[in-house]
């Protein structure tokens, strides 16, 4: 039903409605043309007024705000709780009534872990803002962790698809992200002073997440054995099919394709300071981990990334140049 008396109400009716949970400006703006043809003809700048700590000339007040920028004019419902429909209130008003918020505890102290139950969803998946919900149930403010931090995160899954869609590593921490920095108040609330993260996935029926919050520390070891171990150094690819670290692996590591049911660790250490790690949806990190193609499979546009079961990233690496990034990855045992 389209019957939104304000622009924000018409936006607000599009992103509840739309499949998908990540919306472009043209996707929303020819939502609304379709919906209420002549009433309002961009929305552009009440997009960005209504990103949840966004623009500081904004006419919304911050509880009146209940979207989150993921991108150069892409964005999606920041938190699901702000944005419920009334249909959606009627059916889950009873447990939201019996299950309070977790955010009304005590806020964490530094090196404390939380578990989340549930199937993780990765981002711009239909399940995304239930998960994202119950993140933000399970998950409490951020207290005094320090804003330069390193987060940990084990992902248990029931299996390598869902819905036909794989659970790829880096997509399963992105709503791990947005809750745990962007709405709940780790690493300062912002993802540039993310510092490094540690994070697995395994096949295991318990389905959930485990996440710990640490001060920065050494990475870990990674297991398996080595399969490239270089410094790549240059420009970054900007997405999955600007192929330029694929063609210096092609040309320095010579890999031979993986077998079907090959796992992988990765490492990437990152010489800049300035590189966003926890951006994942449109960052350097997803672009990256796209053009590791030669070695775990795939092609360019659609790599196989579903294979690493453990990744390991960090920024800030002392001995290495700004323009550089160490890749390391190793071949764990079939299926681990």
């Amino acid at each position: 039903m389209s019957s939104a008396a304000t622009v924000r109400d018409a936006i607000l009716e599009c992103f509840r409605s739309s499949p998908r949970a990540v919306l472009s400006i043209r996707e929303v703006n020819e939502w609304i043309a379709s919906h209420y043809s002549g009433r309002w003809k961009d929305v552009s700048t009440s997009l960005a007024d209504l990103v949840i700590g966004g623009n500081a000339s904004s006419g919304y007040r911050r509880s009146e705000q209940f979207l989150e920028r993921v991108g150069r004019g892409r964005y999606r419902l920041a938190e699901c709780s702000r944005a419920e429909s009334p249909q959606r209130d009627v059916v889950t008003a009873p447990a939201r009534a019996t299950q309070p918020r977790a955010r009304a505890v005590t806020p964490a102290a530094p090196g404390e872990t939380f578990a989340v139950p549930g199937v993780p969803a990765t981002f711009a998946t239909a399940r995304e803002a239930a998960w994202r919900e119950a993140l933000s149930r399970h998950i409490p403010p951020a207290g005094n962790i320090p804003a330069s931090s390193h987060m940990a995160i084990e992902f248990r899954v029931p299996n390598d698809l869902r819905a036909g869609h794989p659970f790829d590593l880096d997509n399963l921490c992105e709503p791990v992200f947005s809750v745990v920095i962007n709405q709940l108040g780790y690493c300062g609330g912002g993802r540039p002073n993310l510092r490094s993260w540690f994070a697995t996935r395994s096949i295991n029926p318990d389905a959930g997440c485990t996440i710990s919050f640490t001060a920065p520390a050494e990475s870990p070891h990674l297991p398996g054995r080595v399969l490239v171990s270089d410094t790549y150094q240059g420009s970054l690819p900007k997405s999955a099919r600007d192929t330029v670290v694929a063609e210096w692996l092609q040309r320095n590591q010579s890999p031979a394709p993986p077998q079907f049911n090959s796992r992988f660790a990765v490492a990437l250490r990152f010489g800049s300071d300035h590189v966003n790690i926890g951006d994942i949806a449109t960052g350097k990190v997803k672009s990256l981990i796209d053009n590791l193609f030669p070695v775990v499979g795939g092609t360019a546009g659609a790599p196989e990334d579903w294979r690493i079961n453990v990744l390991d990233v960090e920024k800030g690496a002392g001995d290495l140049a700004d323009d550089q990034v160490q890749i390391t990855i190793t071949q764990l045992s079939a299926g681990n």
